[in-house]
């Protein structure tokens, strides 16, 4: 039970660590103006996507 505990104690340091670790890097990337933001480029492809499909709506509409 001891030797459980320990390891999920371990786990538990291991796991702030590399989550400090990641959150110091993605702050960094945050705070750079040129940075892309992680997703952006599929948010970009669909909203022209939405775009097109409203577009499509219209014309059936029309008709």
């Amino acid at each position: 039970m001891l030797a459980f505990l320990i390891t999920v104690f371990g786990y538990s340091i291991f796991g702030y660590v590399i989550a400090t670790f990641a959150t110091y890097f993605i702050g960094r990337d945050a705070e750079e103006k040129d940075a892309p933001i992680a997703g952006s480029r599929e948010i970009e492809e669909l909203k022209s996507e939405i775009i097109a499909l409203r577009k499509i709506i219209e014309n059936q509409k029309k008709d």
